[in-house]
Formats: structure tokens, sequence, C-alpha cells
């Protein structure tokens, strides 16, 4: 269980919360954690250790929102349709992981290519546009239930939930 907020103590990222940035900055996290382990030490500081927590917590929380084709189970999964501009991303196009949801989102993309994701943290790291970032993390912020301006205390709390 993760005891409380951490954040950086100098550094660019100085006094910004790990809770939060694994809505906002998560590529930062995933290079910070390799560094981290790529280093040859005996032992973990209380960075490391956090760090490694929350990421693992990250893969493994359970959307709160149901699922908006059936309204019988949470969402497990969010659709991506690839445009040039960018992705179509949003709560209508999520689903449970039942085959017919699946196949509706299919059909409403009109014959192109849709890509089904999780919603697992590690899922950030493939957007490379900060405004695509920011819809994700927004959509996961929708299908967790979780206040608009999120604080470190409510980020860590959703964590440990």
């Amino acid at each position: 269980m993760l005891n409380q907020a951490y954040a950086f103590q100098s550094g660019k990222r100085q006094g910004k919360a790990m809770e939060l940035m694994m809505f906002d900055d998560y590529g930062f996290l995933l290079w910070y954690i390799h560094k981290l382990n790529s280093e040859t030490r005996t032992w973990k500081n209380a960075a490391h250790l956090h760090l490694e927590e929350l990421l693992q917590k990250g893969e493994n929380r359970q959307p709160k929102m149901f699922c908006p084709q059936c309204h019988k189970k949470p969402v497990e999964f969010f659709s991506l349709l690839s445009k040039y501009e960018g992705f179509s991303i949003g709560s209508y196009y999520t689903c449970c992981g039942d085959k017919a949801c699946k196949q509706m989102l299919c059909e409403m993309a009109a014959g192109n290519d849709i890509e089904f994701l999780h919603f697992k943290f590690s899922v950030l790291r493939i957007f490379y546009s900060k405004s695509d970032k920011r819809r994700v993390a927004n959509l996961f912020k929708k299908v967790f239930e979780l206040p608009g301006p999120l604080t470190r205390q409510f980020a860590l709390d959703f964590f440990n939930e």
C-alpha cells in the first residue's frame, strides 16, 4: 500500500507527485523506472519502491463506468479509430469484453480499422501527441469516475483502492 503521495525532490519535475504524473507524464515515469532499474545498487530507494508499486497498480485498476453498448458490465476496452489528424477517442467508444459489444463498435467504424485497448495505464505510452495523451487521460478519469482536477491525495487514494 502506498502510504503517501511521492513528489520529486529536485530537477525539472520538482514538487510534482508521481500519482498525478501517471495521468499527465506517464512516459517520463517509465523512463525513470528504467533508469533506476539499470543502476547497479544493492538496495532500492523510496522513490524506486514507490514508483514500482504505483506502476503495478496502474495495470490493475477496474473501471467503474458501465458499457455504453449493453449497459450490463463495466467497460474493459476503449476503441481507437485512427485518422490522419489523430484518433477518435471518447467514452461512447468503450465496451465490455462481450463479442456483441465489440462488434457494435466495429460496425460504427464503417469498415475502417479499429483497435481495442485495455484500460491499463501502460497504454498511455503509445500516444505521442500531447493532445491525444490528454484526451486518453481524460477518458481514463471518466471511466474510473474521478473528479475533474485531481489532487495528490485523491490520486493516491485512487491507486490504493
